[in-house]
């Protein structure tokens, strides 16, 4: 028992763990589409392979280097346990830091463990600053959540409750305590999801990450969408101009009416016959 104290504090030290609570942490401007990580680790002595665990942990705690730090979680099962906090940041880069990780779990053979039998967890923290409509907001993140369950799952503490009323929502969040609740509200700060499931590749994760970011801030993301489809348009216009044959494009200009065809070898411009003229007229009455 001696000796896994020892190890413990060891491990601390490594990992230079932070307080759970009063720990302040300087971010820069957090957008809207940043997602902060939450990821609960086990170590199972088991192996006896203390040595061989420490320096895995270096490999952690250099993957996640500037962009989080580590905390102490009791509700984690096994001989040592602790939970890496991830700065907001772009999925990309939580894609990024997030595949390191499991690549090290998975090169552990048992010894670092992230799952669901050492109640180990996933969740990610959203900005609720930039939400529109939050009522609208935590419904579509309810049924995001029925609908793919595959990628959620219940542990013995936080339950996932359908309960669609917002309000309603809020009252029992605070009457039960946000310990048991699969989504959380905090302070009208952040909405914390968790009960992701553990073990997910780094592209579910990614496409997670987007599923939620879509719930929970549509007419941002529809309006980032739009902006990427109209610059593609102008981009296949502009070669389409590039390579007309100018006869057409003079055809085209003097019936107004340009109609660009688009086809697996790229954009052209296509003469507008008698008949098309007719029923584009037609439409115009």
């Amino acid at each position: 028992m001696n000796e896994e104290l020892n190890f413990t504090e060891r491990y601390d030290d490594l990992l230079d763990i932070k307080p759970s609570y009063g720990y302040k942490r300087k971010l820069n401007k957090i957008k809207y589409n940043y997602v902060g990580l939450e990821i609960e680790i086990a170590v199972d002595f088991n192996r006896d392979r203390y040595s061989f665990i420490r320096t895995l942990l270096k490999k952690i705690k250099s993957a996640v280097g500037e962009n989080g730090y580590f905390v102490k979680d009791g509700t984690i099962l096994g001989d040592y346990s602790f939970e890496i906090v991830l700065d907001p940041m772009s999925i990309k880069k939580v894609g990024i830091i997030y595949k390191k990780i499991m690549d090290i779990v998975k090169f552990s053979d048992g010894s670092i463990c992230f799952d669901k039998k050492h109640n180990c967890g996933l969740h990610m923290n959203f900005n609720q600053y930039d939400i529109d409509d939050i009522d609208a907001a935590h419904k579509r993140l309810l049924l995001l959540m029925n609908q793919k369950d595959k990628y959620f799952e219940e542990n013995i503490y936080k339950r996932i409750i359908y309960n669609f009323d917002f309000n309603d929502y809020l009252n029992f969040q605070k009457e039960i305590g946000d310990k048991y609740m699969a989504v959380n509200y905090l302070d009208k700060k952040l909405v914390e999801v968790r009960n992701i499931k553990t073990g997910l590749s780094s592209k579910e994760m990614k496409m997670i990450m987007c599923d939620i970011i879509n719930a929970l801030f549509p007419e941002k993301t529809v309006e980032v969408k739009e902006c990427k489809q109209s610059k593609s348009l102008m981009k296949v216009l502009g070669k389409t101009f590039e390579n007309a044959n100018k006869k057409e494009l003079k055809k085209s200009f003097e019936n107004n009416l340009l109609i660009i065809k688009l086809g697996k070898k790229g954009a052209s411009i296509v003469v507008p016959t008698d008949e098309i003229k007719k029923v584009v007229e037609k439409n115009e009455k």
